[in-house]
């Protein structure tokens, strides 16, 4: 119980240190990214399997779906369905295929998650466009997808260099707080 208490604080932190200060770049997620740190956590240690930290990795993924949907212009739950399916193919098809002990796979895990975060909003966003649920229409410029790209390359980036940091200096005690609540 208390690890879910921390891991909801921790997000609520990061989302407000993320709507709250200008100098954060557009594009930049900071709650994305310490879903990729945990997911990066968990495969290399390729304890993913034992259900409780599946389970807590799947409810750090509903509680920033919910943290997302909650100051998002998007239709409610879009982020929340977004991050189920992230969840689910980083866990079915991605965790295993990259070695993260070398930052060239970490790089390329975050960066592969990041487009399929990307790519999954613009296709649902278009989706319920379609459907009329979603009634604001996202402009598709060079300025969005200029952003998007940005986005991608700042939070593999950011991911990358974390990740290094937190296992470089070997911070127990930061790594039990990010990873484990």
């Amino acid at each position: 119980m208390f690890k879910i208490i921390a891991l909801i604080i921790f997000i609520s932190f990061l989302g407000i240190l993320e709507i709250s200060f200008p100098f954060i770049p557009e594009g930049l997620s900071l709650i994305f990214i310490f879903l990729t740190l945990l997911l990066l956590k968990e495969g290399q240690k390729e304890i993913i399997k034992k259900s409780e930290h599946k389970n807590f990795l799947l409810i750090a993924f509903i509680l920033a779906g919910i943290f997302f949907d909650i100051y998002s212009i998007f239709s409610p739950g879009m982020f929340f369905f977004i991050l189920l399916v992230i969840f689910f193919i980083a866990d079915r098809f991605l965790l295993y295929k990259f070695n993260f002990n070398r930052p060239v796979g970490v790089f390329i895990f975050s960066f592969l998650l990041n487009i399929i975060f990307q790519v999954l909003i613009v296709l649902v966003s278009l989706f319920l466009r379609f459907l009329n649920i979603f009634q604001i229409k996202v402009v598709f410029d060079e300025f969005y997808f200029l952003i998007i790209l940005q986005g991608i390359f700042l939070n593999s980036l950011l991911s990358l260099i974390l990740s290094l940091f937190l296992s470089r200096f070997k911070l127990k005690k930061i790594q039990k707080i990010i990873y484990y609540g």
